[in-house]
């Protein structure tokens, strides 16, 4: 569910700087089409959220196909504007506490992923996840690391950091990781240690 019951202070100063630089334009030099699109570049600029939720959850589907289900404490969208004033782009920001359920295609959870924040492009159709980073599957194995991107254009989670995954039978410290969404295929960039637990 969508709340928004309040107008931000920051979101508010924002709109109140382009109502001034509009009417100082205005007062200046009888305010031309360039300068109007100077002042709407300006407050995109500042970049204030146009909507503020709390205690949010997200559904993300393809081709009407529920991909994964995202709840967070606190959720900012952030939009982007051309000179025309047309959206070209939108980003959310998720904070105090964020948890990701993925399925399979035939809508069955496959894993949880747990973080302190994520932020979500829109163009790009990436998810950065950032802070205390966990992800179990329906197995049980485990990935912890401090940051995840998450490519929804290629179905991956990935990491250019130090990862450490933990199985039934062993644990692995890697630099650099990737696998399905589902973490059940992975591969890692450069093994750093092993430990054996059977």
């Amino acid at each position: 569910m969508w709340h928004n019951n309040r107008i931000p202070k920051a979101q508010r100063n924002s709109v109140a700087l382009f109502l001034w630089l509009s009417g100082l334009c205005l007062i200046a030099n009888g305010c031309r089409e360039n300068d109007l699109k100077k002042v709407a570049s300006l407050s995109n600029e500042l970049e204030s959220p146009t909507v503020v939720m709390e205690n949010a959850e997200i559904e993300y589907t393809d081709s009407a196909r529920l991909k994964a289900v995202i709840a967070a404490g606190y959720v900012e969208t952030y939009l982007y504007y051309n000179d025309n004033n047309e959206v070209i782009d939108q980003k959310l920001v998720m904070s105090r506490g964020v948890k990701a359920d993925f399925y399979n295609e035939n809508s069955v959870k496959n894993s949880t992923l747990t973080a302190d924040q994520a932020i979500r492009r829109e163009k790009d159709r990436a998810t950065e996840i950032v802070g205390n980073v966990i992800v179990v599957n329906v197995q049980g194995d485990s990935l912890s690391g401090e940051y995840l991107l998450w490519d929804e254009a290629k179905n991956t989670i990935s990491s250019h950091k130090s990862v450490r995954v933990k199985t039934a039978d062993e644990i692995i410290f890697a630099e650099g990781f990737e696998s399905d969404v589902n973490f059940q295929e992975y591969t890692f960039e450069r093994v750093t240690g092993t430990i054996q637990l059977k």
